[in-house]
C-alpha cells in the first residue's frame, strides 16, 4: 500500500486523475444502478426498463469504438476537460427538463449521452496512465489503485445512489453530479502534462490501423482473447448465480447480497495488496497468471459441486482477490503493448469486444438454464476459465526490450 500511495506524491498528474476518479466512479455506478429504478417509477412499465438496458448496451459498444478514436485524435488533457464540461451540461439540462417537461424519451436520450461521454472520459483517463508510466511496476500499481476505486464503487456506489434517490429523488442525484463534474474541470485545468499534437488521419484509416495493430501483435490479440473469455464467464456467473443461491442453497436475497459483498472485499484486498499477491514466492509473470486462473476455477467450482453456503462465502473472498489481480495484470500488460498513439483505440476496441461477447454469453446461457439446469450451465461456463489459463500462460507477457529476443518470440 505504501508503494501505491508513493505514486500519488511522485506523479501529481496521476494524483489528480486518481482522486477525481473516486468521485466519477462512484457517481457513474450510482447513476447506472438508479436509472432503471427511475424508469420503472416514472412509467411503471418493466418492458421499458428492458428496452433501456438494450439501448444502454448499444451506447456502451459505440462509446468503445468512437470514444477510443477521439482519444487518439485529440489532446488527452483537452478531451478530459471538454468531456467533464459536457457531462455537467447534460446533467444540468436533464435537471431543468425534469422540472419543466418531464418526458421520458428526452430524459433517456440525455442519460445515454451521459453514458457515452462518461465512457469516453474513462478511456482518456486510461491514456493518461499509459503516458505517465509507460510500462513496468508503476503502471501495474496505478491500475491496481484504479481497481480499488472500482471495487469500492461496486460495493458502495449503489448504496449511496439509493440513499440519495430515496431522500431527494432523481433531482438530488443530478445536482450532486453537476457539482462533481464542474469541480473536476478546474482540477484538470491544472494538469501539467503537455498538450499533445496528435496526427489526424481519416477515421476509417485510424480504425483500420487499430485493427491491424491487434492482428499484427499476437500478444495484444492473445490478451484480448483472454479477457473476452474471462469477462464473459464472469458476467454469466454474476447473472445466474442468484438462481443457484435461491434454488439450490435455499437462501434469500440477503445471503446473495452478503456473497456479493464478500467478493467485493476480495476485490479490494487484491487491489490494496497487489504487490503481495502478484509476486508470491518464485511464481511470477505469465506462470502466475496460469496458476491464479486455475485457482479461480477451483474456488468457483467447489461450492457449486458441494452446494454449500459457507463454502460460497469463503470462496468469494478468494475469487475477488484472484479476479482483481488477474484483471490488473492483464490490463497492465495490454497497455504496455499499446503505444501512446493507439492506446485509446485499442482500449476502446477491447472494451467493445468484452461487452458484446458478454451480452451474447448471457443470452445463450439464459436459454440453456431451463434445459440443462443452472448448476450444469455454471459448471460448463467456468470450465472455460481453464482455456483462459493456457491463453494467459502463452500471451500475458510484458514487451521484450531486446529486439532480437522479440523477433525470436514472434516467430
Amino acid at each position: 500500500m505504501n508503494e501505491q500511495f508513493h505514486l500519488l506524491r511522485k506523479y501529481p498528474d496521476f494524483a489528480k486523475i486518481w482522486v477525481t476518479t473516486i468521485f466519477t466512479s462512484f457517481y457513474e455506478r450510482a447513476f447506472i444502478v438508479i436509472l432503471p429504478v427511475f424508469i420503472y417509477d416514472f412509467t411503471n412499465n418493466s418492458r421499458l426498463v428492458g428496452l433501456a438496458s438494450i439501448v444502454e448496451s448499444i451506447v456502451i459498444i459505440l462509446s468503445g469504438i468512437i470514444g477510443g478514436l477521439l482519444v487518439d485524435r485529440t489532446s488527452t488533457k483537452n478531451l478530459l476537460i471538454v468531456t467533464n464540461i459536457l457531462l455537467a451540461i447534460v446533467i444540468l439540462l436533464t435537471y431543468f427538463l425534469m422540472n419543466i417537461v418531464p418526458t421520458l424519451s428526452i430524459i433517456l436520450a440525455l442519460s445515454f449521452i451521459f453514458i457515452f461521454i462518461s465512457r469516453t472520459n474513462g478511456i482518456a483517463r486510461n491514456a493518461v496512465k499509459r503516458a505517465l508510466f509507460d510500462r513496468g511496476r508503476d503502471l501495474a500499481q496505478a491500475n491496481a489503485m484504479s481497481g480499488s476505486i472500482f471495487s469500492l464503487s461496486m460495493i458502495l456506489g449503489p448504496t449511496v445512489g439509493a440513499a440519495v434517490y430515496t431522500f431527494s429523488g432523481i433531482n438530488g442525484l443530478l445536482i450532486i453530479g453537476s457539482i462533481i463534474f464542474i469541480s473536476i474541470v478546474f482540477v484538470f485545468r491544472k494538469l501539467n502534462m503537455e498538450v499533445e499534437v496528435k496526427k489526424k488521419n481519416s477515421i476509417l484509416k485510424d480504425f483500420n490501423e487499430s485493427i491491424s495493430s491487434m492482428i499484427n501483435n499476437k500478444f495484444i490479440l492473445g490478451i484480448l482473447f483472454y479477457q473476452v473469455i474471462f469477462i464473459a464467464v464472469g458476467t454469466v456467473f454474476s447473472s445466474l448465480i442468484y438462481i443457484f443461491v435461491k434454488d439450490y442453497l435455499n437462501a434469500d436475497a440477503n445471503f446473495y447480497s452478503m456473497a456479493i459483498a464478500c467478493q467485493g472485499i476480495g476485490n479490494l484486498l487484491g487491489a490494496l495488496f497487489y504487490n503481495f499477491f502478484s509476486e508470491p514466492v518464485k511464481i511470477k509473470g505469465n506462470r502466475l497468471i496460469f496458476v491464479y486462473t486455475l485457482l479461480l476455477f477451483f474456488f468457483e467450482a467447489i461450492f457449486l459441486i458441494f452446494q454449500s453456503a459457507l463454502l460460497m462465502l469463503i470462496s468469494n473472498i478468494f475469487i475477488g482477490i484472484f479476479v482483481q489481480v488477474l484483471m490488473v495484470t492483464s490490463n497492465s500488460v495490454f497497455m504496455e503493448h499499446c503505444t501512446k498513439q493507439n492506446i485509446g483505440r485499442l482500449t476502446g476496441l477491447k472494451n467493445t469486444a468484452n461487452h458484446v461477447v458478454s451480452i451474447l454469453a448471457v443470452s445463450l446461457s439464459s436459454f440453456a438454464v431451463p434445459i440443462f439446469s443452472v448448476v450444469n450451465v455454471l459448471l460448463f461456463n467456468i470450465s472455460l476459465i481453464i482455456v483462459c489459463a493456457f491463453v494467459g500462460l502463452k500471451f500475458i507477457k510484458s514487451p521484450l526490450t531486446d529486439v532480437s529476443k522479440m523477433k525470436k518470440d514472434n516467430n
